[in-house]
């Protein structure tokens, strides 16, 4: 069964005022909307205008004053009325603009002195070294890995500070040439070519299997045709890092929302205080069990290991009992002549391997798979449904527990 991830809302229930303290009794919701008109007339007024807004903003947004619950009905009421569009919209243009001007400021200097007192920019760099402190202790990275980051954005500073914090490798992928052109030249103006390129190119397309850790950005589009990528052609010992936002702080970057069949969470760090993203790790558990089947030439069969579901060891498949059966299938097949088999049935068949098989050999026109266990029919659903994916010709599976 594939995963689910989805930061997103609550169905909406009836808004009740969270009161900030104030004495005119101004809800947590009316503070919000007012922060975000005077963005919206703040972002034509210069960078130092937008600047102050986006601050007077983040302080409300960034508060941690409310419960998670809390914060799912303000996100509700908001978007039913008003959309979060728009402040996310402004927030993006802000971004833009302002590694626009750090650009600039890198350009014509090291880059050190930006982080001084007073800078427009300290705010939102220490935002993204903290950010990628947490990322790179998350994922344990090291000199040792290649990292891939995908929606890296004029201003690769996730990549540069990977690289002062870890002295790791990154790649980094941009499908807008002007914005990749700026990152080139930040790059090659801080020394940084030999650890750091940049490619323009679709993310969704870009081969992922060099790489021993994923990034994918909170802006990077379309999400599920990347993540979709990343599954059908990366590392099996590849750690995915997806960053999203939770709560509040949905008001700045849309939240990200997937699903992926071949991994599971393994970590995550949730932002607070001034930090706007959070992130999330992913691991694959698949084994490839192509082996076992005579034959196969199609895309790998990759079932998940969850240590629950009966997995044995495949590191030896020609001494698998599997492998024994699928030789007994094709025998049978050869015997009773192809398109024969109406029905396949699967009793206690643990992961479905059993029942692959026998899509592939004995090609049934439907196949129920049964288990005591609960969780096996579900790793069997997971299992199959990801084979299903890369062979579209499979028949109709039914599934009972008993």
């Amino acid at each position: 069964m594939s995963s689910q991830y989805i930061c997103g809302r609550i169905a909406p229930y009836p808004f009740s005022p969270i009161q900030m303290g104030d004495s005119q009794g101004t809800s947590l919701v009316d503070r919000i909307e007012s922060a975000v008109k005077t963005l919206s007339t703040a972002s034509k007024n210069g960078l130092r205008a937008f600047h102050e807004a986006i601050i007077n903003l983040d302080h409300v947004i960034l508060s941690d004053l409310i419960t998670p619950a809390d914060a799912e009905v303000i996100l509700a009421q908001y978007e039913r009325d008003w959309g979060l569009e728009s402040s996310q919209a402004l927030y993006s243009t802000y971004e833009t603009l302002l590694e626009k001007a750090f650009v600039e400021a890198i350009l014509r200097s090291s880059g050190d002195e930006l982080l001084g007192e007073g800078n427009l920019t300290q705010n939102y760099l220490n935002r993204y070294y903290n950010l990628v402190k947490n990322e790179v202790a998350l994922a344990g990275i090291t000199s040792d890995d290649k990292v891939l980051f995908i929606g890296s954005g004029p201003l690769p500073i996730t990549a540069i500070e990977m690289v002062r914090q870890s002295g790791c490798e990154v790649d980094c992928i941009e499908k807008l040439p002007e914005m990749a052109d700026i990152s080139r030249a930040v790059i090659h103006h801080l020394g940084m070519t030999a650890k750091i390129r940049v490619y323009t190119t679709l993310g969704e397309k870009f081969p992922t299997d060099q790489y021993s850790v994923v990034l994918v950005g909170a802006l990077a589009q379309p999400k599920q045709d990347i993540i979709d990528n990343i599954e059908g052609g990366s590392r099996s010992d590849v750690r995915l890092l997806t960053r999203t936002t939770e709560g509040l702080r949905e008001f700045i970057y849309k939240s990200a929302a997937f699903e992926t069949s071949e991994f599971s969470l393994s970590a995550e760090h949730h932002a607070t205080r001034d930090q706007a993203l959070s992130t999330l790790l992913w691991e694959k558990e698949l084994v490839d069990v192509s082996a076992l089947i005579p034959e196969h030439t199609g895309s790998p069969v990759k079932v998940k290991n969850d240590g629950e579901s009966y997995v044995s060891n495949f590191d030896d498949p020609e001494n698998h009992w599997l492998k024994y059966a699928f030789e007994a299938f094709q025998k049978l097949k050869d015997r009773i002549g192809p398109d024969n088999i109406k029905h396949f049935v699967s009793i206690a068949s643990g992961p479905g391997i059993d029942a692959i098989g026998a899509i592939e050999i004995l090609k049934p026109e439907r196949v129920t798979i049964t288990d005591l266990v609960p969780h096996a029919i579900e790793s069997a659903k997971g299992n199959i449904s990801r084979y299903k994916k890369w062979n579209v010709s499979t028949p109709p599976v039914e599934y009972k527990v008993g």
